[in-house]
């Protein structure tokens, strides 16, 4: 076929083939609008308890609704708000069955309500309650090496929670959500949630911080042989110490001391800025005038404990 005898069949009596396509659309339209198919619709649940009644555990939110009618009221209804209001105002504490089904569904429209899921709810009711309670931090997590955490301290201590009687009368203090303190080396203020349980919820929204004190691991160590070295070192040939190694023991961070190697440690026995006598006896402690000073090299991070023997002699030779 030719392209313009194919033209003249495609755009011959236009006015009849407009009049078909019209009736194929209105008779399509009629379809949809007319024929009855099944559909699932969600719907909200909107609960009215008794005042100063709680659940004790959380209420279904969401129903299922198995409905019939049209394709287009089916559509519409899924593109709009559905509810169903179920009201139990009248009803007391202990335990209940509601029948979904018994209550009405707003926004149904003209479709058919074939049934509801779930279509019975157990709960029961308990009085609604508050009571003060102790926050109890959790940590998870290890501080970097040679550190650990000392205290934790939540601001507020004390916290105000609210619901079901029989959840909130008997507890004293609540958890938070574990808090993270993997890496850390110096104190910290973290924010915290608290852990609360199923129907519990906590009374104002002032912000839950915890301040973490991180301090240095402690280790002690002991350090034989030791050399004794008298001072000022202008006077050590004419001086002696007796004995001349003693036993030095070292407490602090356990980062620190692992660098303190035992040929790092000295001990000086000073002697008094005239020395008159021929032999003088000192030991740790002054920080003036005669003494055993310790020398270690660890930094402040590092502290003396003990010297053993506790005193030694400086002679003169």
């Amino acid at each position: 076929m030719s392209i313009g005898r194919l033209f003249r069949v495609i755009f011959s009596n236009p006015h009849y083939k407009f009049v078909s396509v019209l009736v194929a659309v209105l008779l399509w339209l009629y379809v949809q609008g007319q024929q009855s198919v099944d559909g699932s619709i969600r719907a909200d649940i909107v609960w009215q308890l008794p005042p100063g009644l709680v659940a004790t555990e959380p209420l279904p939110v969401k129903v299922t609704m198995s409905v019939t009618g049209s394709r287009a009221a089916v559509r519409r209804v899924e593109r709009s708000t559905t509810s169903v209001r179920i009201d139990l105002s009248e009803l007391e504490t202990g335990a209940h069955l509601v029948d979904t089904s018994a209550y009405p569904v707003e926004g149904l429209q003209t479709l058919t309500l074939n049934s509801l899921s779930p279509s019975t709810v157990a709960f029961s009711l308990d009085e609604l309650t508050s009571r003060k309670v102790v926050v109890d931090p959790v940590l998870v997590g290890t501080p970097r090496e040679g550190y650990r955490v000392s205290s934790a301290l939540p601001d507020p201590l004390v916290v105000t929670v609210r619901g079901a009687q029989s959840a909130v009368q008997d507890r004293i203090e609540v958890s938070t959500r574990p808090i993270d303190v993997s890496g850390l080396q110096n104190d910290a203020a973290l924010l915290a949630a608290l852990d609360l349980p199923t129907g519990v919820e906590r009374v104002g929204d002032e912000v839950l911080e915890v301040f973490v004190t991180v301090e240095a691991e402690s280790d002690s160590r002991r350090y034989s042989d030791v050399p004794v070295v008298v001072w000022p070192l202008s006077a050590a040939s004419e001086w002696r110490a007796d004995p001349e190694f003693v036993t030095v023991q070292l407490e602090g961070a356990s980062s620190a001391l692992r660098g303190v190697r035992g040929e790092d440690i000295l001990v000086f026995a000073h002697l008094p800025e005239s020395p008159d006598r021929p032999r003088y006896t000192v030991a740790l402690g002054p920080a003036e005038g005669q003494r055993l000073r310790v020398l270690h090299g660890g930094g402040e991070l590092v502290r003396v404990i003990d010297v053993s023997p506790q005193a030694v002699r400086i002679v003169r030779q």
